[in-house]
This record gives structure tokens, C-alpha cells and sequence, in this order.
């Protein structure tokens, strides 16, 4: 009798630790995510005050130019629910790709042009592969794409 309560109890403790391993682990990994955004974001901000001080100092030392509308911010916008680290991965591809247009005078920026820039893209993460849709484009001081990235099949070689 008494090995056999020792023996529930034992086992009660290996569930517990098993379940509050698994909730731990998923807990884990939400705020791992939100550290990589965290930081991610601030890096973005970073460089965009750098960018922008630049164009603040070349345009200060021009100083009778008119005023012209520079882009500010790049915004990328990804629609992807299945996999946050999926999603994260892909909005620091196209802002690596699109951070060149920050300072860009919104005038002279062709709309096509900075269209195909990830319409139609190929993006490659551990083994699988996503064609990036831009849904639509906003091209303003603040300067928004909307991403749809979407898995390709291995067969699939469009």
C-alpha cells in the first residue's frame, strides 16, 4: 500500500512537470517573439532618425530649395497568421530591401517601380519557400506595403 502512494505521487509529479514544461515552453516562446519585435523595432527607429537627420543637414545646407515631401517611414505590413516567426522574418526582409527609400522624395518615386520591389519576390526560410503578393501600396512620407506571403508548394515552380 505504501509503494503504491508513493508510486501515484511520483506520478502526479511527472504529469505536473510534464503539463508546466509545455505551458512554460509556449510562454517561452510568445515572449521570445515579442523580444525579437521589440528589438527589431528599435532598430528600425534607429535608422530612420539616422536617415532622417542626414536629410534634415543635406537639405538645411541647400537651405533655398521649396519644400519637398520626403518619405519618413516605411511601414511593411504582413498578412500571415500561421506562424509569427514566419511573419517576422519576412517584415525584416522587405524592410532591408525597402530601407533605401527612406529619404526619397515622394515625387520622384515611381509607383511601379517601388511596387515590383517585393511583388512577386521568393523568400526562402529553413527549407520552405514564400512568394510575396503585395495587396497594396501607400507611397507617402509614410510609405506602406501589404504583404501576402504565400507558402510554395515543392512541386510548385511557378
Amino acid at each position: 500500500m505504501n509503494k503504491k502512494n508513493i508510486s501515484l505521487l511520483l506520478i502526479g509529479i511527472l504529469i505536473g512537470s510534464s503539463i508546466t514544461t509545455i505551458y512554460l515552453g509556449h510562454e517561452l516562446d510568445n515572449l521570445y517573439i515579442e523580444v525579437q519585435t521589440l528589438e527589431h523595432d528599435l532598430q528600425k527607429a534607429e535608422e530612420r532618425a539616422k536617415q532622417l537627420e542626414e536629410d534634415i543637414q543635406k537639405k538645411e545646407e541647400q537651405q533655398g530649395a521649396p519644400a519637398v515631401q520626403l518619405v519618413k517611414d516605411v511601414d511593411i505590413i504582413i498578412d500571415y497568421q500561421d506562424d509569427e516567426f514566419t511573419s517576422l522574418y519576412i517584415q525584416e526582409y522587405c524592410e532591408e530591401i525597402t530601407k533605401k527609400l527612406l529619404g526619397q522624395e515622394v515625387q520622384s518615386l515611381e509607383p511601379e517601380l517601388i511596387f515590383q520591389i517585393l511583388d512577386q519576390r521568393i523568400v526562402k526560410l529553413e527549407e520552405k519557400e514564400y512568394r510575396l503578393y503585395v495587396k497594396s501600396l501607400i507611397i507617402a512620407e509614410k510609405t506602406s506595403f501589404h504583404i501576402e506571403p504565400v507558402l510554395l508548394e515543392e512541386d510548385d515552380e511557378d
